[in-house]
């Protein structure tokens, strides 16, 4: 009759929140979802890009997390986080406020290094010499400067890290050293690459008009005639930009010398100035002007690295072994203005070992001697043309340029054939450099589909900075503060206030972040992963942000003291814990959606026939368990339940009270009912059991699935993240744990209770079904007690419980 008359007197009210910021429906962006389902008042369907139990919330962009818990070993890196947590939402214009170094619409790109080449100028992205691109961009392309390979890459990251591919002449990670000229060491024996182009006409006239179309590294000839000279195809080879100096040789073509012939001609190109084992060249056939295609009549054929012409079988094709090496390795580069300082006896050559002008140090002066600085031993430099035995290096040590030009630079041993073997820390062909730290590279070309063939291992400081080879230290890239370390491998998280991370958190790396990821496995145990294997592992950091284990004042597992730091008040279970990408936003009391009816989690405890000992229990990773006694009551294992700082509220109950109040009596029966802790829990997890006598097995199983939501201000009021406190939507208020069906007023501080005031006829309908649902539980409850009187032996339980020991 009360709650007859209660519910008469309600007022009848419109539902559908009213924006806390201008008091319109649903704040003026989405609107009122009447009747979605009985029982199921009305609430906010937002528009577009808008969020929050009012709509008032603008949603920024998602990317994939730089930083994050692993969901499984070796598996990280959500693909869709707000910010890419690499920047904060600002709820009010819907944009990312990037962390500096990061850019993009989520903050999903790491930027590429700024500078300026001149003195007062505007810094330019890879010092303006070079091009930013994408992992992905950078495998794919190829302009034979920066880029060699053409292949594929979709790693986590492949359109998230940037880097520079520097323009021809220019260097280092960020394009601002000069390249010095690069030569053959004219100290080590060298070969040229002779590749052979072999064009057979087949038949008297079958080359008719037809024309060959050469390629090397992207770029192409103009048609050649089928009837060219050696000279004419010469030529056209030079002026590819590519290519450099060639020489050209038929064999067969007749007595005037023709590209492809009756018999067959044998064209061998020997690359002079382009040096190392190259690329193929490519042919393409053509006819009478038609577009470039297969081959219809003559048959063209290239070969390379060694094999031999089918029609002239002793004309055979070379693998080049020449160096193109910094100042041929026979002088020390300042990489400020790109100019070689040549080692005593070094001098310019002409590219090809003779005197010239290509300041490469390629050229060995003639009859020259000098006296080692060791008295015992001494060189003769070598003759040239004579090919008598070579000096070995002489330098004036960039760490030490007070030093006159000393073998080895004093700080190695010169071998027999003339080459210095350095002292660890020392690096150069005259052990001229100091060596800097290498490490994992952040950015570079992948030459295939493994991640690692990007991020190779010993790339010089990580090819995030540049090496000072008079010191031997890394100048890591510092316009963003993003990268630290000895070889600038180390990434820093951002700075909150005086450090990283603030007060709230600090910085860990992808494999510390997994070892801290609260899995939980099929019974409820604590599944711990690792993320080990990818390249980032210990490379990408991010901030472990304290976490709330409880709703009292309790420690953050394994860190400091942070009672004070997570209390939201004025209520008093409000303990949370920070988020954000540095740590400096707070999460809000969760709970219940008022609009929607579920239950409490109920899970069955069984250990029946227990006489002495004791038990573990354990909940959601609590760093330490409970011991339980075989003859605990149900307030005793209540109250044990509760000292865990995962649970705060629990209701105990035995099946069996009559002659049997312990936890452990025959056939006996415990119910736990999550009061505090809603939604779909893990299981309790027992253990230590060995000391209960040796047949007793104690068993956990669920009996009802939770349904209660557990969501930040219960789904009807705005976090403000600042201070971690929920405000209300009108008629809404802090809930309890229990009480009312619907929720009563309580200390949670989550909007989980609502006001009289504003309940109206369908509120009713919604306890209603609220209170069928509570009797089909309870029916579900004694039909589960039912089973287990029915398939209990007397000793090990019901059948349910010891299927699932």
């Amino acid at each position: 009759m009360l709650r007859r008359l209660r519910f008469a007197a309600l007022a009848a009210a419109a539902a559908c929140p009213l924006g806390l910021l201008n008091e319109e429906v649903c704040s003026g962006h989405g609107h009122c979802a009447e009747g979605v389902a009985p029982g199921v008042d009305e609430t906010c369907a937002c528009d577009g890009g808008y969020g929050g139990a009012d709509c008032s919330l603008r949603i920024c962009p998602a990317g994939v997390a730089w930083s994050d818990y692993a969901t499984a070993n070796n598996t990280a890196h959500a693909a869709h986080f707000e910010c890419s947590n690499m920047g904060s939402c600002d709820r009010e214009s819907g944009l990312c406020e990037c962390r500096a170094g990061f850019a993009g619409e989520a903050c999903q790109r790491m930027r590429c290094p700024h500078g300026a080449r001149l003195a007062g100028g505007a810094p330019l992205e890879c010092f303006g010499v070079g091009t930013c691109l994408s992992m992905a961009e950078a495998a794919a392309q190829v302009d034979y400067v920066s880029l060699e390979h053409d292949a594929a890459y979709d790693g986590w990251d492949a359109s998230m890290i940037y880097g520079c591919a520097c323009d021809a002449g220019f260097a280092g990670y960020d394009c601002s050293e000069r390249e010095c000229p690069r030569g053959d060491d004219p100290l080590t024996a060298g070969v040229d690459e002779v590749q052979l182009l072999t064009c057979d006409c087949g038949e008297p006239g079958g080359c008719g008009n037809g024309t060959i179309a050469l390629a090397f590294r992207g770029q192409r000839t103009a048609p050649i005639p089928a009837d060219a000279t050696a000279e004419l195809l010469e030529f056209h080879l030079e002026r590819l930009s590519t290519l450099g100096d060639v020489d050209v040789a038929y064999y067969g073509g007749g007595l005037d010398g023709s590209l492809c012939s009756d018999a067959g001609t044998t064209a061998a190109i020997t690359f002079l100035t382009t040096r190392g084992d190259l690329p193929a060249l490519n042919a393409t056939w053509a006819i009478e002007g038609t577009t470039y295609g297969p081959g219809r009549r003559a048959d063209v054929r290239l070969a390379v690295d060694g094999a031999c012409s089918t029609v002239h079988a002793a004309v055979c094709s070379v693998a080049g072994t020449r160096e193109r090496a910094e100042c041929s390795n026979r002088g020390v580069c300042d990489r400020s203005v790109g100019v070689c300082d040549c080692y005593t006896g070094f001098g310019s050559s002409d590219g090809r070992g003779g005197a010239g002008l290509v300041a490469d140090c390629g050229y060995l002066s003639p009859n020259a001697s000098v006296a080692y600085e060791y008295p015992r031993d001494y060189a003769r430099w070598a003759d040239a043309a004579g090919g008598a035995e070579g000096p070995c290096p002489r330098a004036t040590p960039l760490w030490n340029t007070n030093l006159p030009p000393t073998v080895c630079s004093g700080v190695g041993v010169c071998d027999a054939d003339k080459f210095c073997n350095c002292t660890a820390g020392y690096e150069g062909s005259a052990c001229e450099y100091k060596t800097c730290p290498t490490g994992r590279a952040w950015w570079g070309e992948a030459v295939g589909d493994d991640p690692g063939d990007a991020h190779r291992p010993g790339a010089t400081c990580s090819n995030k900075g540049l090496c000072d080879r008079s010191s031997g230290n890394c100048d890591c890239d510092d316009d963003f503060g993003v990268v630290g370390g000895d070889a600038c491998g180390d990434m820093a998280c951002e700075v909150n206030s005086t450090r990283e991370c603030g007060a709230f958190g600090h910085c860990a790396t992808m494999a510390e972040l997994a070892q801290n990821a609260l899995l939980f496995g099929d019974h409820g145990e604590v599944r711990r992963v690792n993320y080990s294997e990818p390249w980032d592992a210990d490379l990408v950091t991010g901030c472990k942000c304290h976490a709330s284990t409880s709703d009292y004042p309790t420690h953050d597992f394994g860190a400091d003291p942070v009672n004070q730091l997570q209390y939201r008040g004025p209520f008093a279970y409000t303990y949370t814990g920070w988020t954000g990408y540095q740590c400096s936003h707070a999460f809000c009391p969760t709970g219940d959606n008022p609009y929607t009816w579920g239950v409490n989690e109920v899970q069955a405890l069984n250990c029946s026939l227990a006489t002495d000992g004791a038990f573990n229990v354990t909940f959601r990773g609590a760093p330490e368990p409970v011991r339980v006694p075989w003859w605990a009551s149900a307030a005793e294992l209540e109250a044990r339940l509760e000292a865990l700082p995962t649970i705060r509220d629990v209701a105990v109950s035995l099946r069996n009270v009559s002659y049997n109040a312990s936890v452990c009596g025959p056939g006996q029966r415990v119910y736990v009912e999550f009061l505090s802790e809603h939604g779909d829990l893990p299981l309790l997890v027992v253990s230590e059991a060995d000391d209960l006598r040796h047949d007793v097995v104690v068993n956990v199983t669920e009996v009802t699935k939770g349904t209660k939501e557990d969501v930040e201000c219960s789904a009807n009021g705005i976090c403000n993240r600042e201070i971690g406190i929920c405000a209300c939507l009108d008629g809404f208020a802090s809930g309890a744990d229990d009480g009312e069906p619907l929720g009563a007023y309580g200390q949670r501080g989550d909007c989980g209770f609502r006001h009289t005031g504003t309940k109206n006829e369908k509120w009713e309908n919604s306890e209603m079904q609220y209170l069928r649902t509570n009797q089909i539980f309870n029916a579900t409850l004694m039909q589960y007690d039912y089973i287990f009187e029915v398939t209990a032996s007397g000793t090990t339980g019901d059948g349910a419980a010891a299927a699932g020991a």
